[in-house]
């Protein structure tokens, strides 16, 4: 099983991929811009660093607070967007 895990509640955002033994990659940002300019270009490094496309992962995990109402709807709405895409 593979989760892609979003976390865009605080300026300290990521990504991970995790398998059944841990993390597989993670990517992560601490910088002031908003997550809805890395979000994308995160995930997509993450999945070619693991060597997966989006469609062997099994789920999606955003984190959902407390924070910014901005990056928890940026979070959601992203990971939302790939679900349906996938």
């Amino acid at each position: 099983m593979l989760l892609l895990a979003i976390e865009t509640s605080t300026l300290s955002g990521g990504v991970a991929l995790i398998g059944e033994e841990g993390i597989v990659a993670e990517y992560r940002l601490n910088i002031e811009i908003t997550h809805s300019e890395r979000l994308l270009v995160m995930i997509d490094r993450v999945l070619q660093e693991a060597r997966v496309s989006l469609s062997k992962v099994d789920a999606l995990a955003v984190s959902i607070g407390p924070g910014s109402f901005t990056g928890l709807r940026i979070g959601l709405a992203t990971a939302e967007g790939l679900a349906l895409g996938a």
